[in-house]
């Protein structure tokens, strides 16, 4: 279809096209005309009846740039849809008016393309699991043990000086500013030498007496102290009257039994070991995780326009807010006004995360359409119950729209195909086997023998169990948004 438009375009770094269209002087002299036939009664001519006065006088009373101001937004979206029609773009995302000047009519409009993707030779990449270091599993089995019998130890009197980590008791009088703010004749409290209490000094003053010691002396209470009395000056009048220290049981079978659910001494140590071996591969597989991630995303060559980022920073301050949410704080203006942070300062600390999470999604949606992946009608189906099985109206409600809304289903098949595209990578990177290219299996439903086979068997083990116990809209439409230049 050919246009009068004057229509000039320039592709930038970052995948987005900068238009520039000139309107036909024609063409705004009457959408003017309709404008002021619009605004009908409302003009005010001296001389002339309300709407009666001729075009030139309206013009010249009220100005070409504020009558100019009313049809802008109002041609805008058509001169776009004519605009991409003649020069044949698929915009990628909603295009953002940056400006548009009156004489003559001239937009400038950016529009975002396409994504450009290569995740490099992923099928090639490796990135070892490191082995679980055994010395690392007996350090983290001598600490929980020895935190064990932290929580288990017992407090007998002992006859020699106070040291750091026995319990005293003693009498406490505190005098700030000449006034007796505390006084307590049965005060017990363990002198931490990193930890302290009120101050470094405070807590130092108590090494090395004896039962039946007193000591009066002065300190400063720093500012940052947890105390009412920091940054003062506080004088202190202590006396010793007992001291207590830390009794840790035998690392023995009733220490077992009381700290644990083992039956044993021996039982409790492999119990122990088995669970942080589990724990420190687990720790392992995120690393492992996180270094295949960021293996992906320094071979991968990507370029893509802005506003995917700008989005991503949206759902993750959506995200945060239901985070927030738990703990009573019901907005993002909220959480902004606590951290004492502007709405730019929050964001612009999110984009980084934003821009790596944007680039494994590019470099994933890029491998599953390499490897062709294929989603059933069963596959998306079970996605849903399996993320909602514990929620049955919200499961029904989407699994209509699944079957309904053809985007809504085109969303969910994309988080299916990102799910194994980001498990074939991570097996690629383990050195496992993995189907080629187009050879992936389709999950299907299993057949019905099959289902009933494992129904019996279920209702087998119930059986055997209880006697052992018994005494939106699909049409797209292309709009424009307003660039914020303030």
């Amino acid at each position: 279809m050919s246009t009068d438009l004057k229509i000039t375009q320039q592709e930038t770094e970052n995948r987005q096209l900068k238009v520039t269209i000139v309107v036909p002087e024609e063409r705004v002299e009457k959408a003017l005309r309709a404008e002021v036939r619009k605004l009908g009664k409302r003009i005010n001519v001296p001389g002339f009846r309300p709407g009666k006065a001729p075009f030139h006088l309206v013009v010249q009373r009220y100005g070409r740039d504020a009558l100019m101001e009313g049809i802008i937004d109002e041609m805008g979206q058509g001169i776009l849809v004519e605009a991409l029609d003649q020069i044949d773009i698929q915009p990628f995302a909603v295009p953002v008016l940056e400006e548009a000047e009156t004489t003559p009519l001239t937009y400038h409009i950016v529009i975002p393309l396409a994504p450009e993707v290569d995740p490099g030779d992923y099928r090639q990449l490796r990135v070892p699991l490191n082995e679980i270091d055994e010395e690392a599993v007996q350090q983290a089995v001598q600490e929980q043990i020895e935190d064990l019998r932290g929580q288990n130890k017992t407090w007998q009197p002992v006859e020699r000086p106070i040291a750091y980590g026995d319990l005293v008791t003693a009498s406490l009088k505190i005098t700030v500013n000449d006034e007796v703010v505390l006084e307590n004749d049965d005060w017990d409290f363990i002198p931490d030498e990193s930890d302290y209490t009120m101050a470094p000094d405070f807590d130092a003053a108590f090494i090395d007496m004896q039962i039946g010691e007193s000591k009066t002396f002065s300190t400063d209470i720093p500012e940052d102290a947890n105390s009412a009395w920091a940054g003062s000056n506080a004088t202190f009048e202590i006396e010793v009257k007992g001291i207590k220290g830390q009794e840790l049981p035998a690392l023995d079978d009733a220490f077992a039994q009381e700290a644990s659910p083992y039956g044993n001494y021996e039982e409790m140590l492999a119990g122990i070991s088995e669970a942080v071996r589990e724990k420190l591969q687990h720790d392992e597989e995120h690393a492992h995780h996180q270094r295949v991630l960021d293996a992906l995303r320094e071979q991968a060559t990507l370029n893509f326009p802005p506003v995917l980022v700008d989005e991503k920073i949206d759902f993750l301050v959506q995200q945060q807010e239901g985070f927030y949410k738990a703990y009573g704080i019901e907005s993002t203006q909220q959480l902004l006004t606590l951290l004492n942070k502007t709405e730019e300062q929050y964001r612009a600390e999110l984009a980084p995360q934003a821009r790596e999470e944007v680039e494994i999604e590019l470099s994933y949606d890029k491998i599953a359409a390499l490897e062709q992946f294929e989603i059933s009608d069963y596959e998306l189906h079970k996605f849903l119950e399996d993320a909602l099985q514990d929620d049955s109206e919200k499961l029904a409600e989407l699994s209509e729209a699944l079957d309904k809304d053809p985007r809504y289903r085109a969303y969910i098949e994309l988080l299916i195909k990102r799910g194994r595209a980001g498990d074939l990578v991570a097996a690629i990177a383990k050195g496992e086997e993995v189907p080629a290219p187009g050879e992936h299996p389709v999950l299907t439903a299993p057949l019905i023998e099959d289902e009933e086979a494992v129904q019996d068997e279920d209702v087998a083990a119930d059986e055997s169990e209880a006697t052992s116990e018994q005494p939106e809209s699909t049409e797209e439409e292309v709009t424009l948004e307003v660039a914020d230049n303030d």
